[in-house]
Order: structure tokens, then sequence, then C-alpha cells
């Protein structure tokens, strides 16, 4: 009996020992990702700022001056976090992953080259920025050889009806 307690004893401590909960202490980073181009004059475009190497809570905060010619608007904030457990000859390690991502819908108001950024990320004493990005933004192109055909089912249409049209 005194042996048995002597061995779960020895396991327990061995246990509390080797869990060591550990956070994936990574630097703050951001990156900007843009929807991919072309771009055009009042056309929106998605972009989005990815966050990582912050806490949980709060929210980290995120600033940048508005780009000229352009609209930026926050669309919204998605948070996710990530757990990892290690375990390598009875040594086991957590890891958490905290990741945030900023949605941001960019309009573009004029033709040339626009400039968004950088955005400057900020939580207690930690703090990121992201680079500027150039975005090239054309007119929408216009055309004589375009044409568009409209064709409704037979019969009586009035207002209510449900119809399938081929456009």
């Amino acid at each position: 009996l005194v042996r048995w307690r002597w061995l779960i004893a020895v396991v327990a401590i061995s246990a509390a020992v080797g869990v060591s909960p550990a956070r994936a202490q990574t630097a703050p980073a951001a990156v900007v990702q843009v929807e991919s181009g072309p771009h055009f004059k009042d056309v929106a475009t998605q972009l989005q700022v990815v966050v990582d190497g912050f806490e949980q809570s709060p929210q980290p905060d995120i600033e940048l001056d508005s780009p000229e010619h352009a609209e930026l608007e926050l669309v919204g904030v998605t948070p996710s976090v990530s757990s990892y457990v290690e375990s390598i000859n009875g040594q086991m390690r957590r890891w958490q992953q905290v990741r945030f991502i900023y949605r941001y819908r960019l309009v573009p108001r004029k033709a040339g080259m626009i400039k968004v950024g950088p955005f400057k990320i900020r939580q207690g004493p930690l703090a990121a920025a992201t680079k500027t990005v150039s975005l090239r933004v054309g007119d929408i192109p216009s055309s004589d050889q375009q044409l568009i055909k409209l064709v409704l089912p037979p019969g009586p249409l009035w207002v209510g009806r449900p119809v399938q049209i081929d456009v």
C-alpha cells in the first residue's frame, strides 16, 4: 500500500511539473490583404487587416489616417482563438494563438494610385503596424460592343406575378 502511494505521488508530481502552460509568444504583427484587382473608381473593394500576437481581451484598437480620394468603412471584426497541446515524452505544453481580422470596405472616388495605411494596432503596451498599400484604380471601361437582351416568359404579366427571366 505504501509502495502504491509513493508511485501515485511520483506520477502526480511528474504530471504537475511536466505540464507547462505556455502562450505562443509571437511578436505582435499585422498585415493588409486586398481583394485582387482590377480596381475601379466608385466600385467597392474588400480589404482585411489580419492581426496576430495580441491578447484575447480587450480587443486591440486600430487606427489610420483616412485615405485620400477614397472612403474606408469598417465592416466588422472577427476574433479567433486556436489552442494547441503538445505531448512529448510525458512533457505537455500548451499554446494559444489569438487572431483578429478587421474587415473594411474601400470605395475609391478617383482613378489613379490610391494609398491606404499604415494601420496602427495597439493593446496596452503591445503595438504593431502594417505597411502602406497602394492600389491602381481605373475608370470603369465603356464599350459600344456590349448589348443586353432581356427574355421574358410568354403570357400575361402583372405586378406580383413571379416570373423567370433570362438576361
